[in-house]
């Protein structure tokens, strides 16, 4: 049986050839692939971009098949993972096995996982209906899941429109109630008879009564199999084995150190994206009832004793001292302030002045964002003790009390959930040990999602709840041994995503107002990581490394995230799969690449002329021009009437050409009937008219097809057979239709089979490509915010736009503005447009997104090695704006698409806009203040205390950084700013304590902050003369700390200067003139409930010491100030606490004030001057007189 230790693939469909015919062309890949997996290394990802037609689905084949094989591998698993579940390739790789005699190995290892709806309408047999046991047979559960299942059976084949939706609502009831509830009931019977996983798994094998279980549901046998193949979608939901409790993949031990190979590595993160989103809006969650909930049990539970026992493995750990009732207890103290600061024993109900409550939002990435109706940009909360009631107000002015924002109240209230996480993640990790110390032999794992649940469970919580914080736990990020960053410093959005939230009144909680949540706090790059970390993940796909963040994972992130462990082929690889590749296409010298621009005479320019580069006629030129005319009579709109021309001119040169005989039209939308944009039969009436101007023996019937997403299968099957009896076709179909991972080619007509010319010496299965292409150009490629916005697409806009912000391709205003008008559309169902925001339409994400849609339509006729003597390609003259030519950068490209670059090069005029320097230096900075701020706004842990000083530590040792090494330091990369040429210094202006932040590299009257060793005053310290203060400069240098602030690629973020470095370096000076003027030594603070309260205590002396590095205008004798200095110095039990600045120019007068038997001394400077520095006696006999009172 299989333990642990699996392989995954993702790549591309291609042609599988028998395993007994040697290639060798393919070898390279084979070998690439298996050093990869056999490396030894840590998991992570491997990504190869290999041409369509290369063979990488051979290579992968190859390899499952020789791996599965090998003993040492016994105890590993290999997962095939595809987009299409069609495109699997399991008979071919059945062959390998079937050719070499070991069919019975296949049988054994092999494993296809299906829908369990798709499973069970495949699979429910007569047969198996008669092995089922009477006593099944008799429940309810049986009786309306055969019913269901049955009449799908039935309908399978059944082509009637009127049925469709009857068939849908059966299927949608299958799928939600009937067949989970049969499963249910099969598990329930199960785990009473057998009492471990392996004891069913026994049973389902060699139990007669329960036999036929296994041929039903195969999935019952994962943990039995050694290869597995699903679908993406498939993978992403749980597998229900019936055996065991169901799970997630990426939260099993099914896929612990895996080699995952993903099919079409690029086109999986719109299905991760698909998933994400139909989770996120089912999974809506009242965050305040949330919350109450979790308070009540809090307050009115006695949790049991073994949830606070300690395991043997938590007693040997560095959390030994911690205890588990200080954990809940932990939970309880921070629940009690919050629900007692926003009084939230009375419900919130917004105010009767509100006319539609539907039309305000609140939208959180890194900061809030208010969506409100008319001039309102506020939420308040006002505690009403007489009514009893937390009053919600929409108003134009910012609230005078922070406890009256609602933005901090649900701050406050998401903070407390994610600590609460933490508190249910080390209660359940404890509970999961101890079940393993007392575990019997023969019993079953105790899984951690088991664990969360049944912690969860003591809280009385209800599913919905449950459900929500189990996944927020187990999609987090965890510290494993390997190279992946965990999440500690990660503030991008792909590791914190965002939430927005509505306020909803009903009938049926009249007397309250609910604040529902909908959280997105999880994105393709996050899933993909969680594989990454517990597998080897192979990404395979004609443009894997092609870096869009719209139609693909963002590249740099994982890179920076995965380090090491981010893997692209070595460049020996690469230098022999060139060589490979060229020899490929070696065939092509024999073959001619013909590329047309269609279209580009008329663009702009459309009249009843433009027809004539179609029709000799001026007869037929103004009778289609007319006829378009009165579909389209809006005089702006020439772009959808040159459509018409450019399917003209590409059906024209298909009719024109006797040696096309295959056609691919591949538009932006399908042509319909009654459809003005596009209608079909304006469509057929042009082409007649072709057809009768070149006297071609063909009609529309008989030459012009399309491929639809409707009975998508059957029209292809009909079209290639078509093809390959001969027959000569027009085939018009979509981008979206025929993208990635379709296989369109078909068997060589027997007329043809002396005409094809063999392009490599690779075997050849008796097949061809199409002919010819045509490309309109791609649109539609981002959500259009138009009428009628669903809410899955209204989402998936916040998304992309986040994409946009994340890539600096947006500023945060713009993003904001995009966001706001999304909210905007989706509130009134309408096109809404807003004040000026960035277009990202000629973003570098798009167009290379438009520029891989591109690659992978033409790869759809570049599937086989037999060509015809001539090849077309042809595409709307207007593609060029949507290609980066860039691609051609280090990438391996089919012949075919090389040729249409060639073509389009001269007159290329993408204006492609590059992500901001500013854009991106501001939002960091942003980020990093919220980081920085959180952390001292939460009570401190010996976890948190280690995060800050690891911090101080970096920007001590390097203010500026190369790029080398930010590229393998993830924190800097999250803190630090790109400069656009190597510097030392950034100039910025702030608002709102940092809040807002705007970026310059030059200075100006606006932005005249610094981020300099002149701003920080390091150049005026590292100059001081010996005798004042000998080998300062000297002991920055054996700490290893800089000196000046070197010219670099990366420098700070102005949060980090200002709110890290700038405290840090005036504590590290600070601390060595205390011990070299008075010789005296200081301790840190290392207690979490002291720590930052001070930056040190003197040694044996009940005095505590904070450095400053103020600008020396800063005022301190400020009573706000002065409370919160006799606050902490009040936790520490201190007696005299001195407040030190380090440098100012000016010598200012020292300050003692005496409070409640405290001494609170400011020392406005130490040292004082400009140019040179000298000691401020004052300040340092006032020191003395503290510590002389204080040693009494």
């Amino acid at each position: 049986m299989v333990e642990k230790d699996a392989i995954i693939w993702y790549d591309n469909i291609g042609i599988v050839y028998s395993p007994q015919i040697k290639c060798f062309w393919r070898t390279k890949m084979y070998t690439a692939i298996k050093n990869y997996c056999n490396n030894g290394n840590n998991n992570g990802l491997f990504l190869l971009d290999m041409p369509t037609g290369y063979g990488k689905t051979y290579s992968v084949l190859k390899y499952i098949y020789e791996a599965s094989l090998d003993e040492s591998n016994s105890k590993r698993r290999f997962f095939f993972i595809t987009t299409l579940k069609k495109n699997l390739p399991i008979e071919e790789l059945k062959k390998w096995f079937t050719e070499a005699d070991q069919l019975d190995k296949f049988n054994e290892k092999f494993l296809f996982i299906d829908a369990n709806a798709d499973c069970v309408i495949d699979g429910l047999t007569s047969e198996i209906i008669n092995e089922i046991p009477s006593e099944i047979k008799k429940t309810d559960e049986y009786k309306s899941f055969v019913q269901d299942v049955r009449f799908l059976q039935e309908q399978k084949n059944v082509n009637k429109a009127e049925l469709r939706g009857f068939i849908g609502s059966i299927k949608d009831n299958l799928r939600s109630k009937s067949e989970p509830n049969f499963r249910r009931l099969l598990q329930t019977m199960l785990a009473k008879e057998f009492s471990t996983v392996n004891e069913r798994i026994y049973a389902i094998k060699t139990n007669k009564r329960w036999q036929w279980l296994g041929k039903l549901y195969p999935a019952v046998f994962t943990r039995d199999k050694q290869i597995i193949f699903m679908s993406m979608d498939k993978f992403l939901t749980r597998n229900a084995t019936i055996v065991e409790p169901s799970y997630m993949f990426y939260n099993t031990d099914i896929i612990d150190n895996a080699a995952i190979f993903i099919d079409e590595f690029d086109a999986t993160k719109e299905t991760l994206l698909k998933n994400i989103i139909q989770n996120g809006l089912r999974d809506k969650i009242d965050y305040i009832e949330l919350f109450k909930d979790i308070y009540a049990a809090l307050r009115t539970n006695e949790f049991p004793t073994v949830l606070t026992t300690p395991s043997k493995q938590r007693k040997e750990s560095k959390y030994k001292d911690q205890t588990l009732q200080s954990v809940i207890d932990g939970i309880r103290e921070k629940a009690d302030a919050i629900y007692e600061n926003y009084t939230l024993q009375f419900s919130h109900r917004t105010s009767t002045d509100v006319a539609d409550n539907t039309k305000n939002f609140l939208f959180q990435d890194h900061q809030f964002h208010s969506i409100l109706d008319g001039n309102n940009s506020y939420i308040t909360t006002v505690s009403d003790t007489k009514n009893r009631i937390n009053a919600i107000r929409f108003s134009p002015n910012k609230p005078n009390a922070e406890k009256n924002n609602i933005q901090v109240m649900l701050g406050k209230l998401r903070g407390f959930i994610k600590y609460f996480q933490i508190g249910i993640n080390i209660l359940a990790i404890n509970y999961m040990q101890c079940k393993a110390e007392r575990k019997q032999n023969g019993d079953d794992e105790f899984t951690m999602e088991s664990a969360i649940r049944s912690v969860l469970a003591e809280f009385r919580l209800n599913s919905i709840y449950i459900d929500y914080i189990t996944s927020q736990i187990l999609i987090a990020s965890h510290k494993v041994k390997g190279d992946i960053e965990n999440s500690d410093f990660d503030l991008s959005f792909y590791e914190n995503g965002f939430r927005f939230y509505s306020f909803e009144d009903d009938a049926v909680h009249d007397m309250q107002s609910k604040i529902m949540m909908c959280s997105f706090q999880t994105t393709p790059e996050k899933i993909l990581l969680r594989f990454c970390e517990k597998a080897k993940v192979i990404g395979i796909s004609a443009t894997a490394t092609v870096p869009t963040v719209i139609g693909n994972y963002d590249l740099d992130y994982l890179k920076s995230k995965m380090q090491t462990a981010f893997l692209l082929p070595s460049e020996a690889d690469k230098t022999r799969l060139r060589s490979d590749f060229s020899n490929s296409l070696c065939g092509y010298d024999n073959v001619s690449i013909n590329v047309g621009l269609l279209g580009g005479n008329v663009r702009d320019n459309y009249s009843a002329s433009a027809w004539k580069i179609v029709f000799d006629s001026d007869e037929i030129s103004e009778m289609i021009f007319d006829r378009i005319e009165r579909e389209l009579p809006d005089i702006k709109d020439n772009y959808h009437k040159e459509r018409y021309i450019r399917i003209a001119l590409a059906y024209k040169q298909f009719v024109m050409h006797n040696d096309i005989q295959s056609f691919l039209c591949v538009l932006t939308k399908h042509p319909r009937k009654g459809d003005k944009y596009l209608n079909k039969d304006v469509l057929d009436e042009i082409f007649k008219y072709i057809i009768a101007e070149n006297n071609a023996s063909t009609s529309v019937n008989s030459s012009v097809y399309q491929l639809d997403g409707d009975e998508y299968d059957i029209k292809k099957d009909k079209i290639t057979r078509k093809l390959s009896e001969g027959q000569k076709l027009f085939i018009i179909s979509v981008y979206q239709t025929i993208g990635a991972g379709q296989n369109l080619q078909y068997k060589i007509p027997r007329e043809l089979e002396k005409e094809v010319i063999k392009i490599n010496d690779r075997p050849s299965r008796g097949e061809k490509d199409f002919d010819a292409i045509y490309l309109d150009k791609p649109t539609n490629l981002l959500v259009n915010l138009g009428n009628n916005l669903s809410e899955e697409e209204f989402v998936k806009y916040l998304y992309h736009t986040e994409f946009f912000q994340e890539t600096s391709e947006l500023s945060m205003y713009d993003a904001f503005q995009h966001i706001k008008r999304a909210f905007r559309c989706y509130i009134t169902g309408n096109a809404y447009q807003l004040p000026y925001a960035q277009s990202v339409y000629n973003s570098k994400s798009v167009v290379l997104l438009s520029t891989r849609t591109i690659i992978q339509a033409i790869g759809r006729i570049c599937r086989t090695n037999q060509k015809r003597k001539n090849i077309y390609v042809f595409a709307d003259n207007r593609i060029a704006e949507n290609i980066d030519l860039s691609i051609l950068n280090d990438r391996l490209l089919n012949k075919e698409f090389i040729a249409l670059l060639d073509k389009i090069r001269e007159q290329s005029n993408a204006q492609i806009a590059e992500g901001s320097y500013e854009n991106r230096a501001a939002l960091l900075s942003v980020r990093a203040n919220k980081f920085i701020n959180n952390m001292l706004r939460e009570d401190w842990t010996d976890d948190r205390i280690e995060k800050w000083q690891q911090l101080r530590k970096l920007v001590l040792t390097a203010p500026t950084m190369s790029e080398a090494e930010v590229s393998k330091n993830f924190v800097a990369k999250n803190f630090y700013v790109k400069l656009p040429a190597k510097n030392n210094h950034l100039f910025y202006k702030q608002e709102e304590d940092y809040n807002n932040i705007q970026i310059s590299f030059t200075k100006n009257k606006e932005l005249n902050l610094e981020v300099s060793a002149v701003a920080a005053k390091l150049n005026i310290l590292m100059s001081i003369p010996l005798m004042s203060i000998p080998e300062l400069k000297y002991f920055f240098v054996k700490k290893g700390w800089a000196t000046h602030f070197e010219k670099n690629d990366y420098i700070m973020s102005p949060t980090l200067f200002n709110n890290i470095y700038k405290g840090a370096l005036g504590e590290v000076v600070g601390r060595y003139l205390f011990w070299w003027v008075l010789n005296l030594e200081m301790e840190e603070i290392s207690e979490p409930e002291l720590f930052e309260l001070f930056d040190y205590k003197m040694c044996n002396l009940p005095i505590y010491v904070d450095f400053k590095n103020w600008h020396e205008t800063t005022v301190f004798n400020d009573e706000e100030m002065l409370n919160k200095i006799e606050d902490k110095a009040n936790k520490c039990g201190c007696k005299c606490v001195i407040i030190v600045n380090i440098v100012s120019e000016k010598e200012w007068k020292t300050h003692r004030i005496e409070r409640n038997g405290l001494t609170i001394v400011e020392i406005p400077s130490l040292l004082t001057g400009n140019a040179s520095l000298n000691h401020n006696k004052e300040a340092w006999n006032e020191i003395r007189r503290c510590i002389n009172e204080c040693s009494d």
